[in-house]
C-alpha cells in the first residue's frame, strides 16, 4: 500500500516538473534544414558547397537510424529582434551523442563557439552551447553531429540562459529526490524481509537498488 502510494506521488512529481521545464524552451527542429554526409568527408570548410542539397525539417524531432560512418550537418539562422544583447543556450537533445560542434559562418569566419558540454552532468544527455547575439541582428549557424554508438537523431531546443539554468536545476533536483525515495523503498523492503524472511522483498530491494545505480 505504502509502496504504491509513494510510486504514484513520484510519478506525479516527475511529470509536473518535466512539463514545467519544457514550457521554457523553443523547439527549433522544424525551423532548420539538414544534410546527411554518408561518408563524413565534408568539413567546416567545404560544407557550404552542399547548401542547395539541404532538406528542410517539418517535424519537432527526426531520426536517421544507426549510421556510424555518417555526419549530420544542420543549418539554421537565429535572430535577436530586441534592442539589447540576448544570451541563449542551444541544446542538442539526445543520449550518447558522440560529438557535436557549432560553427558561426558570419563574416566568412569559422568559429567553434561553445564547449560541447556545459557540465559533467550532461555527459549522456546531449550537448549544449552558449550563444550571444547582438541587438537587432541575425547569425547563420552550421552544426556538425556524429554518433558512432546508436542512431543519429535531431532535436534542437533554444533556451533563454536563465530559463535553462532553472530547468536543469529543477531536473537534477527531481532526480535527486527520486533516488532518495527509491532508497527509502530499498530500506523498507529489507526491513520487511528481516521480519518475514520472505525472499520476494529481497528481490524488490535488489530491483529498486538497480534502478538507483542505473540512474
Amino acid at each position: 500500500m505504502y509502496m504504491k502510494l509513494l510510486t504514484l506521488l513520484l510519478l506525479v512529481f516527475f511529470s509536473t516538473t518535466t512539463l514545467a521545464s519544457q514550457d521554457a524552451a523553443i523547439n527549433l527542429t522544424s525551423q532548420v534544414s539538414y544534410y546527411l554526409d554518408e561518408t563524413s568527408k565534408l568539413t567546416q570548410n567545404t560544407i557550404q558547397t552542399k547548401d542547395e542539397e539541404f532538406t528542410q525539417v517539418n517535424k519537432e524531432k527526426i531520426s536517421f537510424g544507426h549510421k556510424p560512418n555518417a555526419t549530420l550537418w544542420v543549418k539554421f539562422t537565429l535572430h535577436n529582434y530586441e534592442t539589447t544583447r540576448q544570451n541563449f543556450i542551444l541544446e542538442y537533445v539526445g543520449n550518447s551523442i558522440y560529438e557535436a560542434r557549432l560553427y558561426d559562418f558570419k563574416h566568412h569566419t569559422i568559429d567553434i563557439i561553445g564547449a560541447t558540454r556545459l557540465n559533467k552532468f550532461q555527459q549522456n544527455r546531449g550537448h549544449a552551447f552558449k550563444i550571444s547575439i547582438a541587438p537587432k541582428s541575425s547569425i547563420d549557424y552550421y552544426m556538425q553531429a556524429k554518433n558512432h554508438l546508436s542512431s543519429i537523431k535531431l532535436e534542437l531546443l533554444l533556451w533563454k540562459a536563465d530559463a535553462y539554468a532553472v530547468a536543469k536545476n529543477d531536473y537534477f533536483s527531481k532526480v535527486f529526490f527520486f533516488n532518495v525515495a527509491l532508497g527509502i523503498l530499498v530500506v523498507y523492503n529489507l526491513m520487511i524481509f528481516f521480519f518475514t524472511r520472505e525472499r520476494t522483498y529481497v528481490y524488490y530491494a535488489c530491483m529498486t537498488l538497480g534502478s538507483v545505480v542505473f540512474s
